[in-house]
């Protein structure tokens, strides 16, 4: 059987939401609601230098809503509550998702399978995942099913709620609708899809559709990621990924949209340390409003142009964790 490209999947994962980030407020043991649904603002945002931290917090690695705007831009934790979420479950679901599958050594025999299995947590002595595939009964590298994570600790987080999943015609899809992730005090909530191709370029390269809603647990801000199309290149000790299009939704400042060129995020890191991202926004007088955001090391240096004249007309360099205002 054809394996589905799970570490696409979860950079894709890791990306989206290291793009929506590490926002806050949310209690550790609260639930989630029966969906995630995004309910914010629908129109298009005005970039301008009063909004961009707050967009920026959002579209990249977000600091701690539930504290302000601009009290910990675009990144790295200062405390548990504003830890970024995500890196630890794209760590848990890359670890358990590639067991999610039929345990046979000939695609002969997986013809028309179907499998189930329940294995416990990675860390701990509670929580478990339980899952069932079923390979298509015509084509032997096409498979579908779901899982369900109880509870599940993977070491760098809990996981609750299910998933399903297919794999055909060279892609691999996942569907989820509330699917929860707890890390210190923090529980974030998505519903959406993720699809990827199952194969990679001759140069390294594989591609991937990510449309999700996302909402920290009892935080006011929630998030959207439409159809964003990008590309994610293995690089062996970090991952280059570029956005060729696609639509940020802010539930309070409304749409951007992004795109992004050779960001580059090392392995087992929070922030990039190089490349740009473009948000645009709505158009001043025939100027479309915007900011670029170009990555260093230690900072991000954010350019906005915001009046109807073409050009930048603010700056401001934000080193990662520490207060930033654009002037």
């Amino acid at each position: 059987m054809k394996k589905a490209n799970y570490k696409l999947i979860i950079g894709s994962m890791l990306l989206a939401t290291t793009l929506v980030g590490c926002g806050g407020g949310g209690d550790g043991g609260a639930s989630a609601p029966a969906a995630v649904t995004y309910t914010g603002k629908t129109t298009q945002a005005a970039v301008n230098k009063t909004n961009t931290v707050a967009l920026a917090e959002g579209t990249l690695i977000s600091g701690n809503s539930g504290s302000g705007v601009g009290t910990n831009p675009l990144g790295v934790a200062t405390s548990g509550r504003s830890r970024p979420a995500l890196p630890g479950l794209a760590r848990t679901l890359g670890n358990v998702l590639p067991r999610i599958q039929p345990q046979n050594s000939t695609s002969s025999t997986l013809i028309g399978v179907t499998q189930s299995n329940t294995f416990p947590s990675d860390c701990g002595t509670t929580g478990s995942l339980t899952f069932t595939v079923t390979v298509s009964d015509t084509v032997p590298t096409d498979s579908s099913g779901s899982a369900t994570f109880n509870n599940f600790d993977g070491c760098n987080g809990v996981i609750n709620g299910s998933v399903s999943f297919s794999a055909t015609g060279g892609s691999a899809t996942i569907v989820f609708t509330n699917l929860t992730f707890t890390d210190g005090v923090d529980t974030l909530a998505m519903g959406g899809t993720i699809t990827t191709s199952m194969a990679t370029s001759s140069t390294g390269v594989k591609t991937a559709s990510l449309s999700m809603d996302m909402s920290f647990v009892d935080a006011a801000i929630m998030y959207r990621i439409d159809n964003f199309r990008m590309t994610v290149t293995d690089m062996v000790t970090y991952e280059v990924i570029n956005i060729a299009s696609g639509r940020f939704y802010h539930s309070v400042e409304g749409y951007i949209d992004v795109t992004a060129t050779n960001i580059s995020i090392p392995n087992g890191a929070t922030t990039p340390t190089s490349g740009e991202l473009v948000i645009t926004g709505a158009s001043n007088a025939g100027n479309s409003s915007n900011a670029h955001v170009i990555f260093g090391l230690t900072d991000a240096t954010i350019h906005v142009d915001a009046d109807d004249v073409p050009g930048f007309e603010s700056t401001a360099t934000c080193v990662w964790g520490k207060p930033c205002t654009i002037l």
